[in-house]
């Protein structure tokens, strides 16, 4: 069994360039070019004109670390996480180890009750008897955004609510932890768990997590039922807010700084949605980042590393509109990078 785990771990942590290209690239606008002597009101006019989307919700905002200049379009509306909040999670859990409490080597088994169809733990081991470190299962939730080591790991620390009190404890405003993933997804489709089963078994219905099985199709269950998983207020952040809780993470306010370089290098190493922050910066930007997508949400949240090594704090959050939402998160991100780069 060992080396399996082990064959499994090798295989999760392989670098998968090539999944990157199955996320279609947007026709994106010309990058905007901010002169020398841009300052954050030019810089505020240009996002609010990327985020002006028709029938489109979009909130951004921006820190430059070094400095403290911050922008903000929509700051203060909450707007839905996705998987977004798997960086909380991740965080919550490193404060764990901080204070002598976990492991990253502890072996967690994988609960076969608790397997969503994802990219990840039902990709590459399908069958039942998984256990898998804690650095395992951040790795595979921050950088290939695998829902099932997301719940897997969320239940080892006790659910949201141990999340919950861990941002309220450390007095992080602007976001609210409610439910596991499969819970969310469950309420996108407005299903009820019958009794004795677990969200992820009510989901295999329609996202099946063996192979070879045949979906069902509830594209009107669920087309109804997002309209009002848009507007709930649970599991939600404003931009702002999550920019403000990056802002500690980086200084160490929430975690020690060795827990603080775990997770920004496996951020690094995200492998999706590089059509968005990272769709238009210069070849080689360093970014350290997390991704969240569902139905009509288009997310990303993170750091990029300008060319002098100030980081740069950036969370867009999209839902609705006409158009690609990764082509808005990507020109606010290059507008942003143009402009704090010509400026110190």
């Amino acid at each position: 069994m060992s080396a399996f785990l082990g064959a499994v771990a090798l295989a999760f942590q392989a670098a998968p360039a090539p999944m990157a290209v199955l996320q279609p690239a947007p026709v994106y606008r010309a990058p905007y070019t901010a002169s020398p002597t841009a300052g954050i009101a030019d810089l505020q006019r240009r996002l609010e004109e990327i985020a002006a989307v028709p029938a489109g919700d979009v909130g951004i905002s921006a820190i430059d670390l070094s400095t403290g200049r911050q922008v903000s379009v929509h700051g203060s509306r909450a707007f839905p996480m996705a998987s977004t909040v798997k960086v909380a999670i991740a965080a919550t859990y490193m404060a764990e180890v901080d204070a002598g409490h976990r492991t990253l080597a502890t072996m967690i088994p994988v609960d076969y009750r608790l397997r969503l169809r994802a990219d990840g733990i039902t990709a590459f081991a399908p069958h039942d008897g998984v256990s898998l470190s804690a650095a395992n299962l951040i790795e595979l939730m921050l950088t290939r955004s695998d829902n099932t080591a997301t719940d897997v790991l969320l239940a080892d620390l006790g659910g949201p609510a141990t999340v919950e009190k861990w941002l309220e404890i450390n007095h992080v405003t602007g976001l609210r932890v409610d439910r596991t993933i499969a819970q969310l997804l469950l309420a996108r489709r407005g299903v009820r768990v019958a009794s004795g089963s677990t969200e992820a078994e009510a989901l295999r219905r329609w996202e099946p997590v063996t192979p070879g099985s045949v979906s069902e199709n509830d594209d009107e269950r669920a087309t109804g039922s997002m309209l009002t998983f848009d507007q709930d207020p649970r599991d939600t952040a404003t931009p702002d807010g999550f920019a403000i809780f990056l802002k500690r993470l980086y200084r160490g306010e929430l975690i020690k700084p060795a827990s603080r370089d775990f997770l920004f290098d496996v951020m690094r190493r995200c492998i999706t949605g590089s059509n968005r922050i990272k769709g238009m910066l210069p070849a080689g930007t360093n970014v350290e980042h997390k991704t969240g997508t569902y139905a009509t949400i288009t997310d990303d949240v993170g750091y990029i590393v300008l060319p002098d090594g100030r980081r740069i704090i950036v969370t867009v959050f999209t839902r609705g509109g006409n158009g690609p939402r990764a082509s808005i998160i990507a020109r606010a991100s290059r507008a942003i990078y143009d402009s704090f780069a010509a400026t110190r």
